[in-house]
């Protein structure tokens, strides 16, 4: 199970996390190439633009997560650990996400202020978190 989880921003305003995983330390970040990956999740219909679409996924998974999705919340931060040795995995996500001592409010709150810092995702969502 996951012991402990830090979200920090680095002076890049990079998303930096750590998940402490008995005595396994694991990162996470979520540079530019995460929003860009991430951003590719989801498209939509621009308006009155039949047929074109602009992908939307940042500005998706910040509302999901506001709205209190905690599988968007799991799919975000599995995707911020790609990359990454040792990786986290889905479950153990999940366990930690469920554990009921876990700062759930904290956590998406970390998240969300990520996304409203960041400098690869606040202007794909700068109208998301108004």
């Amino acid at each position: 199970m996951i012991d402990k989880v830090w979200i920090t921003l680095n002076r890049d305003c990079n998303f930096n996390c750590k998940w402490c995983y008995g005595r396994t330390i694991k990162d996470a970040c979520m540079p530019l190439g995460f929003a860009k990956k991430l951003n590719k999740t989801q498209a939509q219909e621009v308006p009155n633009m039949k047929g074109v679409y602009s992908d939307c996924g940042v500005s998706m998974a910040m509302a999901e997560i506001y709205d209190g999705n905690i599988f968007t919340l799991i799919d975000v931060l599995h995707r911020a650990n790609e990359g990454f040795a040792p990786r986290v995995t889905q479950a153990q996500l999940e366990e930690y996400v469920d554990d009921e001592t876990t700062d759930i409010e904290k956590l998406v709150s970390d998240v969300l202020d990520f996304f409203g810092k960041s400098n690869s995702c606040k202007m794909l969502g700068k109208d998301t978190l108004k």
